[in-house]
């Protein structure tokens, strides 16, 4: 399902790619063709309303069909699955107690596997706080969004989509909305599940050096995550590769910032917030660190200093302001792993 749905936006991209003078026609001759027709039930009741609309009932029939043959096609497999109804009800209802419970508690409800495949057991690698890296990459690898998960995968075609009505406009107004939408995008991965456990607080290691550690799950897939974005933005605001690659740095340099905004958080306030509180003072939080770097920034484009381009007098201080507040804040917070709270 997920190939279907990455083959059809590919298929879109390369004909808005083919015809940039004409984007909004060719989004709308995608919207009517087949390909999306095709998608299951939504595209075949759009097909439904399109023939209604346009006085081709034969059309509108057709589609019809094939939603009905459809529906009494998962019906009869339905009921030829022989599902125990009660089990069933009993492993539903355990989920909802389970999510309601981790809502209550601010956490995130995990995930109860269906079936258990026993493969590779152990870390393999690691020692000490490093094993934690390792811990968080193999739980990720086993999880099924092992590099984008859908949400990201969302947040980056409308970041690409974005690019095309701000072609003229530049990068910095694509930067600022990617920055802007990392806020809502960007997560701490398993570091916050480890806070509430007292295994993180007991490795025999400096509580800097474990902080750096828990953390760095980030680093690999917002490295893909931004690659992902800022090639094909790159290719559609005609970039060189020496900016693509600095875009590329600054988006990571953005989530490493925000994940320190949210280590703020959990060191100064931790979990006696409630949910909307904390996303809240996490927002005003993010606001307040980005505004060195933007500083930073807009004085080295005021102060006429030659770095290579515009654009790069723009990122590259951009780039290194981010990283330096980042790791300011992990030095002032480098002791949030020494106790862990009562």
């Amino acid at each position: 399902f997920m190939a279907y749905i990455i083959l059809l936006c590919a298929i879109i991209v390369f004909q808005v790619f083919k015809n940039q003078n004409d984007v909004l026609n060719v989004l709308v001759s995608a919207g009517n063709g087949l390909l999306l027709r095709s998608f299951p039930f939504a595209g075949w009741m759009a097909g439904v309303a399109d023939g209604i609309l346009r006085g081709e009932y034969l059309q509108a029939a057709f589609w019809l069909g094939i939603s009905v043959l459809a529906f009494l096609a998962m019906l009869s497999a339905m009921s030829r699955s022989n599902r125990e109804y009660y089990e069933d009800v009993l492993a539903s209802t355990e989920t909802a107690f389970n999510a309601l419970s981790a809502a209550k508690e601010g956490s995130a409800a995990a995930p109860t596997p269906q079936k258990i495949r026993v493969g590779k057991s152990g870390l393999g690698k690691g020692e000490g706080a490093s094993a934690l890296f390792y811990k968080h990459m193999l739980e990720r690898r086993r999880s099924r969004n092992f590099i984008l998960s859908p949400s990201e995968i969302i947040f980056a075609l409308v970041i690409i989509g974005f690019s095309f009505f701000m072609s003229k406009s530049g990068i910095i107004p694509v930067i600022a909305f990617s920055s802007y939408m990392m806020v809502f995008s960007v997560t701490m991965g398993r570091f916050n599940l480890e806070l509430m456990k007292p295994y993180i607080y007991l490795i025999p290691e400096p509580p800097f050096k474990k902080l750096i550690f828990a953390i760095s799950e980030m680093f690999p897939f917002a490295l893909v995550e931004a690659l992902i974005i800022f090639l094909p933005v790159g290719y559609i605001l005609g970039l060189t590769a020496f900016e693509t690659a600095l875009c590329v740095i600054v988006r990571v340099s953005f989530g490493f910032l925000f994940t320190g905004g949210i280590i703020i958080v959990e060191r100064i306030w931790g979990g006696s917030l409630s949910k909307m509180a904390g996303v809240l003072l996490y927002f005003l939080v993010d606001i307040i660190i980005v505004i060195p770097a933007i500083a930073l920034a807009v004085f080295v484009a005021l102060s006429g200093f030659n770095l290579f381009s515009e654009t790069a007098a723009i990122l590259i201080p951009l780039g290194v302001g981010n990283v330096l507040s980042a790791l300011l804040i992990l030095f002032l917070c480098r002791n949030m792993l020494q106790y862990a709270e009562t």
